[in-house]
């Protein structure tokens, strides 16, 4: 049976438009990056990224300082579309012209313009990967990568003009086809806005009233810390992986047939990606890419610290190799957080491009002085690796550690049913549901994430919700009686229950609402 998104449409046409258009994104970005510009004040990259970033934050800032754009997602997905046509129109024309005219102002403006484009196209990408199921990013994210590193390794010096011209608006042609086709592309050209929406849905009209017996949700003040700590540590490592990417020896490497290092690393992450999830399938555990990005970037920064003369693009090959293993992973974690605040997809995504813009930018900003330094002075060079080292590991370690990861990807496991995570033979009870129907799990994590639970307070709510009691969930836990005591206090003080027969037709009505909800929309 194919697989489909929340409108119930074949996604077969939507994972291959997505792949080559999000793929045409991140090359575009890659070539923009890429062009050296010698000026003792200006240096393209980090304008570019701090650029990006400042658009992506504007619109994790709008709905908080607008209230017009909370007429819906989809009035606030089309006027996002609107100003990202402009911007990349704009940036595709004015890029090439201030290269081949070389007049400085208006490459300031060129790349300011084309950064804040930039980073509204991955927004909107990035909102995309959150209306399809969970196995769409798993596919896409990595796919993209490839094609980015091929698409990028194939593009010859000359036609650096054409690529900065052409792929931005092919990218964007194929986010409106991937959106809704040509409806939604006459949606972008009518100057009479949607029609404003009771609530931040996904559909123009007004969502349909929830059923009396059940009350709907508190919306949430703020995000879980979970993810600012993702949103600190995607900062973190791209700063430290971007600074090192001024080493030489880059071109005469072993990998120069392949486009460099970076680009060899973008093709062996995804490559090992798909093969890992496509081998493991439903038994895919996005904590297992986590395990291997940490060890490959501190291998890579053993090797520069050992044979920083000689082994310079080995060193950065597995540098990037883990960072693009967290990079996928990010854009993975960030869907799946988006997929539980249908309301604030965009907020989330803006976010993630932000941080990760701004790591970016601190280390181009940054990296050309470190490495210079660590090529004059190579007694140092030790101990400024040790000193990324050292980050890698608290950030790991204490920002985002292994459980963090798998709190955030709650989706992605509930998928697999109940036999899973109970273990009590109701899997086929799961499979009875249909493809139409929120499994339990589905709820319990919509419930969590709406109600701000903990991850330990998440666990003991799924376990609630089955109808066990205290002693059950103490053992399955494997935690103290008083302990679980405490949880079952604070799940119901946030849920406004007072026993466990309310909790349960609270998440029966919840999984109902939503499910009516998706169905419905246009």
């Amino acid at each position: 049976m194919p697989e489909r998104d929340e409108r119930g449409q074949d996604l077969s046409f939507g994972y291959l438009v997505s792949i080559l258009g999000f793929g045409l994104c991140r090359a575009w970005i890659v070539f923009c990056l890429s062009i050296p510009l010698a000026s003792p004040w200006f240096t393209s990259s980090w304008v570019f990224l701090l650029a990006g970033a400042l658009a992506a934050l504007a619109v994790f800032a709008t709905p908080l300082l607008s209230s017009r754009l909370r007429r819906g997602t989809r009035y606030l997905r089309l006027i996002l579309f609107r100003v990202t046509a402009v911007l990349l129109l704009l940036g595709s024309v004015l890029i090439p012209c201030a290269l081949w005219i070389d007049s400085w102002p208006l490459l300031l403006l060129s790349w300011t313009v084309g950064g804040m484009g930039a980073g509204l196209l991955q927004v909107l990408w990035g909102e995309r990967f959150a209306t399809h199921p969970p196995r769409f990013s798993l596919t896409v994210a990595p796919a993209a990568a490839i094609l980015t590193a091929v698409v990028v390794a194939l593009s010859l010096s000359e036609t650096t003009l054409i690529v900065l011209f052409i792929f931005p608006l092919v990218s964007f042609v194929l986010l409106v086809l991937e959106v809704d086709g040509a409806r939604f592309g006459q949606q972008l050209l009518k100057r009479k806005p949607l029609p404003a929406s009771g609530v931040e849905g996904d559909g123009g009209a007004a969502a349909p009233t929830a059923p009396p017996a059940v009350a709907r949700p508190a919306r949430s003040k703020g995000f879980d810390s979970a993810v600012w700590k993702l949103m600190f540590s995607i900062l973190v490592f791209s700063f430290i992986c971007r600074s090192f990417d001024a080493l030489p020896l880059e071109n005469i490497g072993p990998f120069a047939a392949f486009g460099g290092s970076v680009l060899f690393a973008l093709i062996l992450v995804g490559v090992t990606f798909l093969i890992l999830a496509a081998l493991l399938k439903e038994r895919f555990n996005v904590a297992l890419t986590y395990r291997l990005s940490l060890p490959l970037m501190m291998m890579g920064f053993a090797v520069l610290a050992l044979f920083i003369n000689s082994y310079a693009a080995m060193s950065l090959l597995l540098i990037n190799m883990g960072y693009e293993f967290f990079d996928i992973l990010s854009w993975i974690l960030f869907a799946d957080v988006a997929r539980r605040e249908r309301d604030r997809r965009f907020r989330v995504f803006g976010l993630g491009v932000a941080f990760t813009f701004i790591g970016m930018a601190l280390g181009y900003f940054f990296g050309g002085t470190l490495v210079q330094f660590l090529m004059d002075d190579v007694t140092q060079a030790t101990g400024v690796v040790l000193l990324c080292m050292v980050a890698l590991v608290l950030v790991a370690f204490l920002v985002i550690p292994e459980g963090t990861v798998l709190h955030l990807a709650g989706s992605l496991f509930a998928e697999r049913g109940r036999a899973e995570t109970d273990g009590d033979g109701a899997s086929g009870e799961a499979r009875q549901l249909g493809a139409e129907h929120p499994t339990l799990e589905q709820t319990c994590t919509q419930v969590a994430a709406h109600y701000r639970l903990t991850a330990r307070e998440g666990e003991v709510l799924a376990l609630l919700a089955r109808g066990r009691t205290l002693a059950i969930i103490a053992h399955k836990l494997n935690i103290a009686k008083g302990t679980v005591r405490t949880h079952i206090e604070r799940v119901y003080a946030k849920l406004g229950v007072h026993k466990q027969q309310e909790l349960i037709d609270l998440i029966e009505g919840f999984g109902k609402e939503n499910n009516h909800q998706e169905r419905t929309l246009p």
